[in-house]
């Protein structure tokens, strides 16, 4: 089936837009944003055994490298950088609780 001449560029533009489309979804899923991991406080964790459960689910990179802070005094976990994708992986790992995006609140100024 032969397509119409004048028709060729749009067909062009338009495989373009969904190539470009799909690629950004792609690296969008693979974003890294600030996670709260909390763990069990039925152990006293240290900052050795954070870096044991990051290497759990990071692939490419080092656990010190997405490590950013340790709580120990209102609840017991960590905060580290991480992908959507490896987040979820995160909640799988013994000893894990539960594992949020960061999130900051201001107040509602009028």
């Amino acid at each position: 089936m032969k397509t119409n001449p004048s028709l060729r560029p749009i067909l062009i533009y338009i495989v373009a837009i969904l190539f470009i489309t799909n690629n950004i979804c792609h690296v969008a899923s693979q974003a890294k944003q600030v996670y709260i991991v909390y763990t069990s406080e039925t152990k006293q964790f240290k900052k050795a055994d954070y870096l044991k459960i990051l290497q759990q689910v990071l692939k490419s990179r080092t656990p010190r490298d997405s490590l950013i802070y340790t709580y120990t005094a209102v609840f017991s976990g960590f905060a580290a950088l991480l992908s959507e994708k490896e987040a979820m992986k995160m909640k799988a790992v013994p000893g894990v609780l539960d594992v949020r995006s960061q999130s900051s609140y201001s107040p509602n100024r009028h």
